[in-house]
């Protein structure tokens, strides 16, 4: 595991290509910019953490084959595209993302927690197959309003709708593995 974290230290970033043996990074530096495609290839890498940053994409993400866990800053790169190519990707977190759409997500088909609180997502159908998902988070998605697209997640444990425009929570009856669910502040 290697934690950079420092103001401005982005600069090292292309050091990291003699680690090939590195499984995880996280990456906090404030009040720097990163374009993903300037990290190296890590072919072991299993977990990515950018935190404290902008992204200027996300370019590069198909240099990490292993990767399971990706946990990008809040108002991340806005072309989530590179990410499709993230097929066995188990555990993303995109706080804040501002993407023009989310169908990208349908190909995501290993992901089991999903995060994508205060996003712009504004329908929920290219979630219909992710049948391996466990846990999903669209709280201050406020353009959520229909959750029919998650009626065959029968894998899902946890659910946080908290400030969305969700009303009718009729779709999670036939949940039986929903241990955990947030609706606070909803319409």
């Amino acid at each position: 595991r290697l934690v950079i974290s420092c103001a401005h230290c982005l600069k090292s970033v292309p050091a990291l290509g003699g680690l090939v043996g590195l499984e995880e990074l996280v990456i906090d530096s404030a009040f720097d910019e990163l374009d993903v495609a300037a990290l190296p290839p890590l072919p072991k890498l299993r977990s990515l953490t950018l935190q404290s940053m902008r992204l200027r994409g996300l370019d590069g993400l198909a240099r990490f084959p292993a990767l399971r866990q990706l946990r990008l800053p809040i108002s991340s790169a806005t072309d989530p595209s590179p990410l499709r190519k993230l097929g066995a990707l188990e555990d993303l977190h995109a706080f804040a993302m501002q993407a023009p759409e989310y169908s990208w997500l349908a190909g995501m088909s290993a992901l089991t927690d999903l995060e994508l609180t205060s996003s712009t997502i504004v329908d929920l159908s290219p979630l219909e197959g992710l049948a391996r998902l466990e846990r999903l988070d669209i709280a201050w998605t406020r353009a959520i309003t229909d959750l029919s697209p998650l009626k065959g997640l029968v894998q899902l444990k946890a659910l946080n709708v908290d400030q969305s425009l969700v009303s009718d929570l009729g779709p999670l009856a036939g949940m039986r593995a929903l241990e955990f669910l947030r609706i606070t502040d909803t319409r």
